[in-house]
């Protein structure tokens, strides 16, 4: 009688991680997935601030650029565990190549632009261009 009872269990158990499967897919791992990472984008008095999520991604595998109003920011985040073969139970950590276009709301200098690195965020400066008030005299 035992027998039936670890039968049944066995099938409510099959039967949970399909459903599990159908709400929650499951997609490969691929080098040809485009993610993107989340972005925050802030003045100060001085800075326009990009704050980048980007976790795992390594300094060599990202490139950072200013393309007119346009900030560009490419990279790709490599899986840490290269074994094949893995079976996932859950799945949730994109990896790949990833591209963000960020439109700068103000005008920026090009040059003095930084970027520093924490805990898994990349921050970039950009200093505000700074206006200069011309006054033209009515003759």
């Amino acid at each position: 009688m035992g027998d039936i009872f670890d039968e049944m269990k066995k099938f409510e158990r099959e039967m949970e991680l399909l459903l599990e499967s159908f709400l929650h897919p499951r997609h490969p791992v691929s080098y040809h997935h485009q993610w993107n990472p989340s972005v925050n984008v802030f003045e100060t008095e001085e800075n326009l601030v990009v704050l980048i999520e980007a976790a795992g991604v390594s300094s060599e595998d990202i490139k950072i650029m200013l393309e007119g109003n346009n900030l560009v920011i490419r990279g790709i985040r490599r899986d840490p565990f290269k074994e094949s073969g893995k079976n996932f139970y859950v799945m949730e950590i994109d990896f790949g190549a990833f591209e963000r276009v960020i439109r700068l709301p103000v005008e920026v200098e090009y040059t003095g632009a930084r970027v520093e690195t924490e805990n898994g965020f990349l921050k970039v400066y950009l200093p505000k261009k700074v206006k200069v008030e011309r006054i033209i005299e009515v003759e």
